[in-house]
């Protein structure tokens, strides 16, 4: 990570930090909701052992691969010509805790189909397609050998609902559009650049069910993806979202306040309980 970016990150914590709210400080009963039963529902499941398994397995897999990457690749990556296994474990699969708020999402949903541009090595899916193997889920990913792995991962867990589509996503997403269902929850979590997210955002647009949650990861995790994030925010097509920081949440809602809030757990701010105000 250059001196550069250290510096945008330090900054755009603090800004978020600042203006950020708790559960308490929230008084929008959807979100007040939404919170409580997804962002605070620390309820465990069996399944979430048996894939969080999987990741300590992959964090000590020292077997190598191309590197192959039509995004904007990882701060720490970007300059190798192969990779192992657990450095791709370790720089591009989501949190645990981000994994779980994803299940506990789907949990809240009760999406009929999801997909998720940037499956990795199927991690974050495997959290997505646990919940109900009812669920049309489809992951597109553009390293093949990355995507090879992930399908590995996500029959050993024994996910066999789920379809993996490799390539660039522009190649591979609009026709998988063309034939699908409606979506229902969309995980944005590939190619960070500013025009190549907001891009696909138009792009899945129209398919979007009429209550459709967008999840977008790493929103800062540069200038342009910050930019990206504002203009998803203020789009005429969305309702409301919520800025966790890690992710942004969108809701296709209509009929929904338009709202766009900063939400931090309550142990970060525990004097914020909405006796001073917001």
């Amino acid at each position: 990570m250059t001196l550069g970016l250290l510096v945008y990150k330090i900054k755009v914590w603090l800004t978020y930090y600042w203006r950020a709210s708790t559960k308490y400080n929230i008084q929008s009963p959807f979100f007040t909701g939404f919170i409580r039963e997804v962002m605070d529902f620390d309820k465990q499941y069996y399944v979430f052992d048996t894939i969080e398994n999987q990741r300590k397995i992959l964090l000590t897999d020292n077997s190598k691969i191309p590197r192959i990457d039509f995004g904007a690749g990882s701060h720490k990556l970007q300059k190798k010509d192969s990779v192992q296994i657990k450095e791709i474990a370790k720089s591009s699969l989501s949190s645990k805790n981000q994994c779980r708020l994803l299940f506990n999402l789907i949990v809240w949903k009760k999406p009929k189909t999801i997909i998720e541009l940037g499956t990795s090595l199927g991690i974050s899916t495997a959290y997505l397609a646990s919940v109900n193997k009812n669920i049309l889920v489809t992951g597109f990913e553009g390293n093949p050998y990355v995507a090879e792995k992930a399908k590995n991962i996500l029959s050993e867990a024994g996910l066999g609902h789920v379809s993996v589509l490799t390539g660039p996503f522009k190649d591979s997403l609009p026709g998988f559009l063309q034939t699908t269902a409606k979506i229902d929850v969309a995980y944005i979590d590939g190619h960070h650049e500013e025009l190549a997210t907001l891009s696909y955002f138009e792009m899945i647009l129209p398919y979007l069910s009429e209550q459709a949650v967008v999840i977008f990861d790493d929103i800062y995790w540069s200038q342009g993806m910050e930019n990206a994030w504002k203009i998803v925010c203020q789009h005429k097509s969305v309702s409301a979202t919520i800025d966790c920081f890690d992710i942004g949440i969108v809701f296709m809602r209509p009929g929904l306040t338009k709202e766009n809030i900063i939400y931090i757990p309550y142990h970060f701010k525990p004097w914020k309980i909405g006796l001073f105000g917001r």
